[in-house]
């Protein structure tokens, strides 16, 4: 027989047992992070950029100047060097002109005779120039154009030179041979001429500068060669006119 409050008893005992509920745990506060570009390594980081830019910036504005240094230095090189060439060629493109337009055949024998005079004054005129043009102090660069250029002149006058045997002969053949013997040389003079100012118009254009504006002699118009000036004793006689006087 089951004796009355015995369950309960035990009941209320396993009750007693329990353990008590924890006590709530206390809410804390998100961790505070601060930007990186507020960190001692963000703020170190920037520094350093900033001074890298700083440096790359001054650096590249160091090379232009020196550049532009150069470049102005290389232009005014190349004026003197222009100028100089100018004023040389501009002596000769007359007498380089009249020897374009010398007598091509033996149709005109007094043509012919005239290169008597002419021929003189043209050896004179390139021979003096080109003695001037070996004076000149080109740009490292432009030296082998310089030497062209001087080599022109030289040959140039050696066509003249050939031009002057001329009237000393006697035979339509011979003069012939002559003639176009001389228009040879005087066509490679030109060939050579032509090349040393298109390098000189190359460097100007690498300079950042326009053509030479220089006039190639050998491109212009032939004009006749023109008579003998007269000399100074008062005369009026030339050579041609003395020979012809005699």
């Amino acid at each position: 027989m089951a004796i009355k409050g015995k369950n309960k008893s035990r009941s209320r005992g396993g009750a007693a047992r329990r353990r008590p509920a924890a006590p709530p745990r206390p809410v804390t506060a998100p961790a505070h992070t601060l930007p990186w570009y507020r960190t001692m390594g963000g703020q170190l980081t920037i520094i350093v950029v900033v001074l890298a830019i700083i440096g790359i910036v001054m650096w590249r504005v160091g090379v232009a100047s020196s550049e532009a240094s150069k470049l102005e230095a290389r232009q005014d090189k190349l004026r003197e060097y222009t100028g100089a060439v100018s004023e040389h060629v501009g002596k000769v493109s007359d007498t380089i002109r009249e020897m374009l337009g010398a007598p091509f055949n033996t149709a005109n024998p007094e043509a012919l005779a005239d290169l008597e005079a002419s021929t003189e004054r043209w050896v004179d005129t390139l021979e003096a120039t080109g003695a001037l043009i070996q004076e000149v102090v080109p740009p490292d660069d432009l030296v082998a154009a310089n030497v062209n250029l001087q080599q022109s002149f030289r040959i140039y006058s050696s066509s003249a030179k050939i031009y002057a045997l001329i009237p000393g002969e006697d035979r339509n053949k011979k003069i012939q041979d002559l003639i176009d013997r001389a228009a040879e040389v005087r066509e490679q003079a030109g060939v050579i001429m032509t090349s040393a100012l298109g390098m000189l118009d190359e460097a100007r254009r690498e300079a950042e500068m326009g053509a030479s504006g220089i006039d190639v002699p050998a491109q212009m118009t032939p004009i006749l060669p023109s008579p003998a000036p007269a000399d100074d004793s008062g005369t009026g006689a030339g050579k041609k006119d003395k020979k012809n006087d005699g």
